[in-house]
C-alpha cells in the first residue's frame, strides 16, 4: 500500500521482453484512470536510442575470501548510476 501522503513519481522506465510492441504506465485511483505517466505505442527492444555505459573499477586484493555481489534495495545505488 502507498503511504497516506501518496508518492511522487520522478522517473519511469518502460520495459517489455521481445514480444512487447506497446507499453504504458498510468495513474489509476478508485478504478478511474487519471493520467498517463508514460507511453510508447511503438515500443521495440531493438531500438532503445542512446546508450549510457557505466564502468566500475574495484580493488579486492586485500580480501582473503571471494567477493560476493548482490543487489537489494539497500545496496542498489552502489551498483547502478541514477540520472534524472
Amino acid at each position: 500500500a502507498f503511504p497516506p501522503g501518496g508518492i511522487s513519481v520522478f522517473a519511469s522506465q518502460l520495459h517489455t521482453h521481445l514480444a512487447g510492441r506497446g507499453v504504458r504506465t498510468a495513474l489509476v485511483r478508485a478504478g478511474r484512470e487519471l493520467e498517463v505517466l508514460q507511453e510508447d505505442k511503438h515500443f521495440s527492444t531493438h531500438y532503445q536510442g542512446d546508450v549510457l555505459i557505466t564502468k566500475c573499477t574495484y580493488n579486492t586484493e586485500d580480501r582473503r575470501g571471494p567477493t560476493v555481489s548482490h543487489v537489494d534495495a539497500e545496496h542498489l545505488q552502489k551498483y547502478f548510476s541514477f540520472m534524472n
